[in-house]
């Protein structure tokens, strides 16, 4: 294939008359057929049929007798050597070997694979979704996930710090499948199992969540539109709590029509799986996906419109005490929106294009149609200082409408959220019920989880980051941007934490490295994007808080003072903005942006739902914040317009009536710093997600797709660092205390133990020799001596780790043997009298001393009666000494 294309790109290059544009064409088809090429001769090579190169990584062959090495037991190291990581490879380190050490654990069904302590998962598009792998996980046994799930909990255990699991990568690289899974294993190694309460609370939640958050997309059929942060709470080293934290729901699909993209897909299955009875109290009687304006971008043969999956979330509901009539009225109302329409009346008043669903709406919300229609159609604002009435344009009054159903959706999902992280457990009782905050926020997605962590930071817990993957859409608004700037903020925190600082402390500690590997440093477009001062979204908000603010002065203002940045291109042009991202450039249309950064609805509509005019206690509940300064004054509107979900900026929260303006992209831009300083006091451990192809085809590994992921995430940069540099680095102290009884030895600083340069010396020394002596693989195993820090290589580190995980396994072998032999000659019956045997070998029921043998004493019993010894109920305090 590649020398019949070959000829014709060249005739087509050297063709005066051919186009540029042909040229790329089959320069493209070229690496396309290269790509499936590779991915044939790899599936062929499994088969026996094909002989590829050498595998990256090398197995031992099983047939091979372990040699013995005495004591010290230097077989078990090697043996436990991680034969899925990359830097054990003898191949160059380039990006070749990556990609293919990649795929052919790919085609060998291992899509997990670790460059030292950071993680790399090919999705290979297995279409199982993320609930059902966190409820019912395949009989594989992920060993790399459930390996990280381990080191994390340990990590927990020795240092009673926060631990961290970021991670990052494009839109449907598997991001969240892979954390559900990784939450799975936590609660298989601390958290009883998936037969505890805690764990069948968190996969209800986590249901009903995911149903509510999901779409189809361009580049993902299951894709999460929602971030997560999974607080997980340990005590005692088991899991005592998980809270969910959600971050951006990009609620705007839920009006607006994206090509070849869908609304969630809660709405879809609705109406696969209502029953008849429920659709006649909902009022969806004749309704489809083709008739309802809201959810009828995509055909319906597009959906697997799978019923057990609605029965399987309406359980979930339940479980989290949660009326399912409830929520379902309020969806059923949002639907039925999308099919009003005002328009130019003969009168005054706008006449009504849907007359029977805006009816249905207001029996569904409780409310009377006419409450519900003034709401819509009317605005009120404030002239010098007089409060006036006035009635809306045929725009204003459906931008009402969609602003209505945009609110009623995110704080429906966010009240749904509340009560997943409340204690009360109880299963009838209403959404109104649960507690509110003193502000009356009911949004999730607030600061108030972030200053519990601050004021209780010395409590243990594990932070699962599951943000937006990097997209790149055919027409892309503020939602891309703000998910965009999420992953931006990520690699950036990446970047920092395994390049950026590793080096900087060996250069302030007087360490040389010899080859520095090369790493981008996406900084620069974390500043375009979110600088205080003058960032992009800055310039935004300052557009958006004039009521005057147009998209010309908005580029205008933007082009001016940030046109020398080199992420920004294309600034001038009108209603377009191009940002050179980490991965590629996005071009982004800013047509809308104003107004969707204002992120508004009138208090016209939020009066139509108090207590006084609504008879609905769940839609009240919904706008409890906006509604509590009414109570003495009535349902009269004031002329202040309110958040579309509430703020959740501190003087936002304060003041809910304030004349303060707050934006969508303040509000993203809090949260995401409230995230990092988390993440920040935290001790990351890295997963890098990758697509397999952009077809979403099942088990196909497309290597010029994969390519362009493995140089966006750098993972060559950071397997060069890994391999030559010194990525970890450890105080002498520290390191004498996890190390020093590995090699029996004792500090001669008796005022500073463990501080020594000369103690670490000795342990490195005993160490150097260890390795030449005892035969370990000591490929990349370097270290280096700081002012004071002890500097290590990801293979020092692992070997250190094994050498001491051997020691700490025989002393407690040790520990077991000699507890057990004590527990023995203390509680079972012993002989008084034995008699004696003139010959043989003396029998009894002690065969071993207290340290004799590695039996530590167990107890043989006797073959001659014995006499019953009265138990000792001192037995517990000696064992306890």
């Amino acid at each position: 294939l590649q020398s019949s294309v070959e000829p014709l790109a060249d005739q087509a290059k050297s063709n005066t008359k051919g186009s540029f544009q042909d040229v790329l064409h089959l320069q493209d088809h070229l690496k396309h057929l290269n790509s499936e090429l590779a991915s044939l001769r790899s599936v062929l090579s499994l088969s026996g049929i094909v002989r590829l190169d050498p595998p990256v990584s090398h197995k031992q062959d099983s047939n091979t007798q372990p040699e013995d090495h005495g004591e010290q037991n230097t077989n078990n190291v090697n043996e436990e050597m991680d034969e899925s990581d990359i830097i054990h490879s003898d191949e160059p380190m380039t990006q070749h070997t990556i990609i293919q050490t990649l795929q052919t654990r790919f085609y060998t069904g291992c899509v997990y694979t670790s460059i030292g302590p950071v993680t790399v998962v090919v999705n290979p598009f297995s279409g199982l979704s993320p609930v059902r792998i966190l409820v019912d996980p395949p009989n594989n046994q992920h060993s790399l996930i459930y390996k990280l799930a381990k080191t994390v909990i340990a990590q927990v255990n020795d240092t009673s710090s926060t631990q961290a699991v970021v991670f990052n990568g494009v839109s449907g690289s598997g991001k969240t499948y892979t954390a559900h899974l990784l939450l799975r294993k936590l609660f298989d190694v601390a958290g009883g199992g998936s037969e505890t309460d805690a764990f069948k609370h968190l996969s209800a939640a986590v249901t009903v969540i995911n149903l509510l958050t999901s779409s189809r997309t361009a580049s993902n059929k299951d894709s999460s539109r929602m971030g997560y942060y999974f607080d997980v709470q340990l005590a005692d080293s088991a899991i005592s709590r998980t809270r969910i934290h959600c971050y951006h729901l990009d609620y705007s699909r839920v009006t607006d029509s994206i090509p070849d993209q869908s609304n969630f897909h809660i709405f879809y299955h609705m109406l696969a799986g209502l029953s008849h009875e429920d659709r006649g109290q909902l009022y969806l009687h004749g309704y489809t996906t083709s008739n309802l304006k809201y959810i009828s971008q995509l055909p319906v043969d597009s959906y697997q419109l799978d019923k057990q999956q609605f029965e399987r979330w309406k359980v979930s509901l339940s479980v989290l005490g949660i009326p399912f009539m409830d929520v379902m009225r309020v969806l059923s109302a949002i639907m039925l929106l999308g099919n009003v329409e005002f328009i130019e009346g003969t009168g005054i008043d706008l006449d009504v294009r849907g007359n029977n669903e805006i009816k249905a709406i207001a029996a569904l919300l409780g409310v009377s149609g006419v409450s519900l229609y003034r709401g819509l159609t009317s605005k009120t604002g404030i002239v010098r200082g007089q409060v006036l009435r006035t009635l809306c344009s045929v725009e204003e009054a459906n931008r009402a409408r969609d602003c209505l159903a945009k609110a009623l959706y995110a704080r429906t999902l966010s009240a749904i959220i509340r009560r997943a992280n409340s204690n009360r457990r109880t299963l009838n009782n209403s959404l109104s019920d649960s507690q509110v905050s003193e502000t009356g926020s009911i949004s999730s997605m607030s600061s108030q989880p972030f200053q519990s962590l601050r004021r209780s930071h010395k409590s243990s817990s594990v932070a699962i980051v599951d943000m937006f993957g990097f997209e790149n859409c055919l027409e892309n608004h503020l939602e891309t941007l703000c998910a965009n700037l999420s992953s931006e903020t990520l690699e950036y925190f990446y970047t920092t934490n395994v390049f950026k600082n590793p080096i900087d402390s060996c250069r302030e500690e007087g360490i040389r490295v010899d080859n520095e590997p090369y790493y981008s440093d996406n900084g620069h477009i974390v500043d375009l994007l979110s600088s205080q001062r003058s960032g992009l979204l800055s310039c935004l908000d300052k557009e958006c808080l004039d009521s005057k603010g147009n998209i010309e002065a908005f580029l205008k203002h933007a082009s001016s003072q940030l046109g020398k940045n080199k992420g920004l291109t294309d600034c001038t042009s009108s209603h377009q903005l191009t940002i050179r991202h980490y991965t590629e450039p996005v071009l982004y249309d800013t047509s809308r942006l104003i107004q969707c950064n204002r992120d508004v609805i009138t208090d016209d509509t939020v009066c139509v739902f108090h207590r006084q005019n609504c008879n609905f206690g769940f839609v009240t509940h919904l706008f409890a914040a906006e509604l509590k300064p009414y109570h003495s004054t009535g349902a009269t509107p004031k002329g202040i317009p309110h958040r579309i979900l509430t703020s959740t900026t501190p003087d936002a929260a304060s003041n809910i009536m304030s004349e303060q303006k707050h934006t969508f992209s303040q509000d993203f831009h809090y949260r995401l710093d409230n995230l990092l300083k988390i993440l920040v006091r935290a001790r990351p451990f890295f997963v890098r997600c990758l697509k397999s192809n952009n077809r979403q085809e099942v088990n196909l590994f497309d290597r010029e797709s994969v390519r362009k992921q493995v140089k966006s995430l750098q993972l060559l940069p950071t397997l060069h660092l890994m391999t030559e540099g010194f990525p970890h680095k450890v105080r002498f102290k520290a390191f004498n205390q996890r190390y020093s009884f590995v090699f029996g030895m004792k500090t001669d600083n008796p005022k500073c133990p463990g501080q020594s340069p000369a103690d670490i010396q000795s342990i490195l020394a005993e160490f150097g020799d260890m390795v030449d002596t005892k035969k370990y693989n000591s490929a990349n195993v370097i270290w280096a001596l700081g002012k004071r820090h002890i500097f290590l290589s990801e293979s020092a580190r692992q070997l250190l780790e094994r050498i001491r995980v051997v020691h700490q396994n025989r002393a407690a072998t040790k520990i077991q043997a000699h507890c057990r032999g004590y527990m023995t000659r203390k509680i079972q019956p012993r002989t008084t009298s034995v008699p004696h045997h003139s010959s043989g070998p003396r029998t009894g029921n002690r065969l071993n001393s207290l340290g004799g043998g590695g039996g530590g004493g167990l107890y043989v019993p006797p073959t001659q009666p014995t006499t019953v010894q009265k138990y000792n109920p001192q037995l517990q305090i000696d064992l306890a000494e």
